[in-house]
């Protein structure tokens, strides 16, 4: 499950797709990383099949902690009767594969025009492994002329929500399609559901909530979405919404407020934006929090981060660069951590665990959080994959890290502690 990144649903070589990460990962923040190089074999050097001994040793839940040192160890695993499939020949995009908490998820749309209309099936299937893949649910959508299917997944309280993100012209738009309990069976959400001005949707614990210029909704099944009221005096100077996230203790909001905590913008006046957060129980009751040294200045911007169901990351920006972070594990007391950046890269996540990723040459760097929220390279060794050959971005599950080529085989990275 790929947590507020660009997806690439086709492949892309490396290089170009590092760069078309780089232009539409969301602005924030990044971090004080430890300094150590990727190591490891740059192409496969093995093709071992798949096999009971592999499946078994790649069943950690998560990633170990990286405080004591940990590193990734790939293997390639050559495609099999078990793989998955080569794609429909009247699909565009291939296999979109997502992590999970509980396995992994392929995508595949496929076009067709049904009397003169054009129609999209989805096919999918599912893995515990991420090696031995079984089918799925087919879905069939509404299609709009703009939805091209899967793009990510985020897991809620009533399991999965399937949703596309399209890169326009005024940034990213997200669009709910499916949801399903288990990764198997899916139910197709009505288009329209949501407006088309949706930029991020979130899920956890408590429900999902999706922020746009139109507003912010939650629901707790994903079919079903309920717009919040941002009035009162906790919304008093509301200049916009950045976006949200959803975890165990509710959810939370962040953007930017003028003036003073009882003032609004006065017309003709100074408009200083002061970055702000919001936090609700259960997206009907908003308390209003304020971190003390925020920058204050009209391109001030700030984002919230959902690291797992506890765990938060708030990274205010100015015009130019990161300029200070927080943490928090219930949304409503802030720390103070070390800066990060997050410009060119990936928060990658199986909604228990947060790995960032970027582009490093010919490979991957992958950085994990340490319990204090700092951040350390994760040492690759093996059949490190060569992003020049690779189809889509690297993606986090239940048992590790895992990433496919062009020719259909399995490049698995189980998580070894230091």
């Amino acid at each position: 499950m790929t947590s507020m990144k660009a997806r690439m649903t086709g492949r892309m070589p490396g290089r170009i797709a590092a760069l078309v990460l780089a232009s539409v990962a969301v602005a924030g923040c990044t971090a004080a990383a430890a300094t150590q190089t990727l190591q490891g074999s740059t192409s496969p050097t093995a093709s071992p099949t798949a096999s009971p001994s592999l499946a078994a040793s790649a069943t950690p839940t998560s990633l170990p902690s990286a405080a004591n040192g940990a590193s990734i160890n790939w293997t390639m695993v050559a495609a099999g009767p078990s793989s998955l499939p080569s794609p429909d020949p009247n699909s565009s995009y291939g296999w979109t594969i997502l992590g999970w908490s509980r396995g992994w998820l392929a995508f595949l749309s496929v076009d067709a025009i049904v009397g003169g209309q054009m129609s999209m099936t989805v096919e999918t299937r599912h893995s515990q492994d991420g090696l031995h893949w079984q089918a799925g649910g087919q879905v069939q959508w509404d299609w709009n002329g703009d939805v091209m299917g899967v793009s990510n997944v985020v897991e809620g309280p009533a399991g999965l929500l399937a949703y596309n993100r399209e890169v326009l012209g005024w940034g990213n738009v997200d669009a709910p399609l499916a949801v399903s309990v288990d990764g198997n069976t899916w139910r197709s959400i009505k288009a329209g559901t949501l407006p088309d001005s949706i930029q991020n949707i979130s899920g956890g614990s408590t429900g999902y909530v999706a922020t746009g210029t139109d507003g912010v909704f939650t629901s707790v099944d994903g079919m079903t979405w309920s717009r919040a009221a941002l009035t009162g005096t906790a919304f008093n100077g509301l200049d916009r919404i950045e976006n949200g996230v959803a975890f165990a203790d509710g959810y939370v909001l962040v953007g930017e407020a003028c003036g003073s905590f009882n003032q609004g913008c006065g017309a003709g006046l100074p408009t200083p934006l002061t970055p702000t957060l919001w936090w609700s129980p259960d997206g009907k009751a908003w308390t209003r929090d304020s971190i003390s040294g925020t920058i204050v200045g009209s391109e001030t911007t700030t984002q919230v981060y959902r690291l797992d169901d506890h765990h938060l990351l708030e990274c205010e920006s100015n015009a130019t660069e990161a300029v200070a972070s927080w943490a928090s594990n219930d949304g409503r007391t802030w720390t103070k951590v070390s800066t990060l950046d997050t410009a060119g890269v990936a928060f990658v996540t199986n909604g228990k665990r947060t790995v960032i990723v970027s582009a490093a040459g010919s490979g991957s760097l992958i950085r994990a959080f340490r319990d204090d929220l700092t951040l350390t390279t994760l040492v690759q060794t093996g059949d490190v994959p060569n992003s020049d050959h690779m189809f889509g971005w690297v993606e986090l599950g239940p048992n590790g890290l895992l990433q496919m080529d062009d020719l259909g085989n399995t490049y698995l990275g189980v998580p070894i502690a230091g």
